[in-house]
């Protein structure tokens, strides 16, 4: 498999070289079930429990820079919080090997939560495609 074959359009402008970022979101049916899902670069979401996600990616990348997940609904949300789930060490080889990243959504009290039937969840995700980056060794640009 390679590294982040799709077609990409060029030109971010960031210190981090050859970086995406990924769109996708998706809405729940009455059990917190993914009932749609629509975006680029993600192959899939499914609930594995409630208000816990897995993501996973249609390529593997070389370095995650992080996840980002917001909740849209017309009406007050009982989504407080999204987290992954996962070690930062863990999602770094979920991102390289195509394995899930693990999204939990909670609610104010901090117990898991579904969205809303009503909600949409909108999910950013920013990886690089290769293993050398500004930062690495601890330098500053």
């Amino acid at each position: 498999m390679s590294i982040g074959s799709r077609y990409l359009n060029q030109f971010q402008y960031t210190l981090e070289k050859d970086t995406v970022t990924l769109y996708g979101s998706y809405t729940v049916d009455g059990y917190g079930v993914v009932a749609t899902y629509q975006g680029g670069g993600i192959a899939s979401v499914e609930q594995t429990a409630t208000g816990n996600y897995d993501v996973t990616l249609q390529d593997g990348w070389d370095y995650l820079f992080n996840v980002n997940a917001t909740v849209y609904d017309s009406a007050t949300t009982a989504v407080a919080s999204v987290q992954v789930k996962d070690t930062y060490a863990d999602a770094q080889t979920a991102i390289k090997n195509t394995t899930p990243i693990h999204l939990q959504l909670l609610n104010f009290a901090g117990a898991a939560v579904n969205p809303a039937v009503t909600a949409t969840v909108a999910i950013e995700i920013r990886a690089r495609r290769t293993s050398v980056g500004p930062f690495d060794a601890g330098t500053t640009v």
